[in-house]
C-alpha cells in the first residue's frame, strides 16, 4: 500500500445531528375574573333579599298582630294630701292599666273654667300603666270648693273627676 492511501484511510468522518428545539408552551392568559365576582355579589344579594323578606314575613301584622290601645277600667284619679295655709297647691294623679299599642290621647279640666290643651302619648306594647299628673295652687284670701278633672280622649272617652276645699280665712 501506498503511503498516500495510508492517509486516505485513517480519515474519519465526524456526523453532527441537530436536536430538534424543545417546544416552549404559550404565555398564559390572564384569568379573567368578572364571572367570579358576578357571582359571588348574586350570592351576597340572593343573601340579604332573602333575610330582608324573612324580616318582612316575621313582622307582618297578619303574624303578630299588635292589640289596639285599650285602657282598663281601673281609671282613677286621686288627689295627694295636702296641708298648708293661704298658699297650696293641690297634686292630682290619674293612673289607669294599658294593654296594647296606640295613641292615648287626654287633657285637665278645671272646675274654675280652666282646661289644659290635649296631649297625646305613645303608648307601645311594653307600657302596662298609666301615671300622669297635674297641680292647682291655689293662694290667697278665699274659700274654694274645687274639682280637677282628668278627661281621656282617646282610645275612649271617658272622665274621672275628684274635689277638694280650700279656706284662707
Amino acid at each position: 500500500m501506498s503511503p498516500e492511501l495510508a492517509v486516505a484511510e485513517k480519515t474519519t468522518e465526524t456526523v453532527t445531528t441537530a436536536t430538534p428545539p424543545t417546544p416552549v408552551a404559550p404565555a398564559p392568559r390572564p384569568r379573567r375574573m368578572w364571572p367570579l365576582v358576578v357571582l359571588v355579589v348574586l350570592v351576597i344579594l340572593g343573601a340579604a333579599g332573602g333575610g330582608i323578606a324573612l324580616l318582612l314575613l316575621n313582622s307582618s301584622p297578619a303574624t303578630h298582630p299588635e292589640a289596639p290601645l285599650s285602657v282598663s277600667n281601673d281609671l282613677k284619679l286621686t288627689l295627694a294630701e295636702q296641708k298648708g295655709t293661704c298658699d297650696t297647691t293641690y297634686g292630682f294623679t290619674a293612673t289607669a292599666s294599658l294593654s296594647g299599642t296606640g295613641d292615648l290621647a287626654y287633657k285637665w279640666e278645671r272646675s274654675d273654667g280652666t282646661a289644659s290643651a290635649p296631649a297625646t302619648i305613645h303608648v307601645d306594647g311594653s307600657m302596662a300603666s298609666l301615671s300622669l299628673h297635674q297641680a292647682w295652687r291655689l293662694t290667697g284670701a278665699q274659700k274654694v270648693s274645687g274639682t280637677m278633672t282628668f278627661h281621656l280622649l282617646a282610645p275612649r272617652d271617658q272622665k274621672v273627676s275628684t274635689t277638694f276645699t280650700f279656706a284662707c280665712p
